[in-house]
């Protein structure tokens, strides 16, 4: 049998491959391309000949993409955004642009930074969809999957072809109630350790740089509740004597009775806004990424 030719696959099955992918549903990715179902059936047998892969099998109701038709598509979505630029103007105009976007950031971004580029997003660009995903460590392996855009946050992958900018300088700060006989008095760090401790975990996933450098220094809070995320932490502080160590940002965003005094050691954390080479050259990104940058300097300092 005669082998179907690959340079003869155009552009729009391989978009149809993706989006089925995505979607998991041949009903909705032929409303996607406003053609019938059996048009998709048709363009998925005919890439399943050129992959020599089955690339969808069905389990119940459901269509699974298999190992191989999910290598593949993680490769086309580079490669098919790139022709979108070569074949789009080299100007990128933000009034027009109908784009998703995706960033993958945690609580902190979450709380403090997508805010301000959401505002300037709705203002410069309103019809580019933002999509946020939770990073937790996973941000770069979601950057190289294309499953996100940008990663904001405190992780800076330690491998090539991710490129960084550096948005924020943070420090750390230990709030508590202001009944608290701590907050009274600058706190020591010998009357730190032995304060009873609300502590972020973030999952188990990653560490503060403040637990980093207390394990450093050998040293070990007296942990009386474990958190995942800083979310309702104030609630669990106020009427208690339990202290927490959170980013100084963070710690601004609490009301009374709620107060702050400084982190007895000094460590510090950059909030960096990175990405990968799939999206480098891009104009759209390019214009972000400047856009994520003015915003975060302006508003945040």
């Amino acid at each position: 049998m005669k082998l179907p030719n690959p340079s003869n696959t155009d552009f729009n099955a391989l978009r149809v491959l993706t989006k089925l992918h995505d979607c998991q549903s041949f009903t909705a990715t032929a409303i996607a391309f406003d053609v019938n179902q059996s048009a998709v059936s048709y363009t998925i047998a005919k890439l399943r000949k050129v992959f020599s892969d089955p690339l969808f099998f069905r389990h119940g109701n459901q269509v699974i993409p298999t190992e191989r038709c999910t290598e593949i598509v993680g490769t086309l979505s580079s490669m098919l955004e790139q022709f979108d630029d070569l074949v789009t103007a080299v100007e990128f105009d933000p009034a027009t642009a109908t784009r998703e976007i995706t960033i993958a950031c945690n609580f902190y971004e979450r709380r403090l930074i997508i805010p301000h580029i959401l505002r300037r997003l709705r203002i410069e660009a309103p019809n580019i969809r933002l999509k946020t995903i939770n990073s937790s460590s996973l941000g770069a392996q979601q950057l190289k999957d294309g499953a996100a855009d940008l990663l904001i946050g405190p992780l800076i992958p330690d491998e090539p072809d991710f490129y960084c900018r550096t948005l924020l300088h943070e420090h750390y700060v230990c709030i508590m109630d202001r009944a608290n006989p701590l907050a009274e008095k600058e706190l020591s760090l010998d009357a730190y350790i032995a304060a009873n401790h609300v502590v972020v975990t973030y999952g188990g996933l990653w560490k503060s740089r403040h637990q980093v450098e207390l394990e450093n220094l050998d040293l070990q809070v007296h942990e009386t509740v474990s958190i995942p995320s800083p979310a309702g932490l104030g609630e669990m502080l106020a009427g208690t004597d339990l202290i927490a160590t959170v980013p100084s940002r963070i710690a601004q965003t609490f009301e009374a009775p709620i107060c702050c005094t400084p982190y007895p050691l000094n460590a510090t954390l950059e909030i960096d806004l990175v990405w990968t080479t799939r999206t480098h050259h891009s104009p759209m990104h390019n214009w972000l990424r400047t856009m994520i940058s003015k915003q975060v300097r302006e508003c945040m300092g």
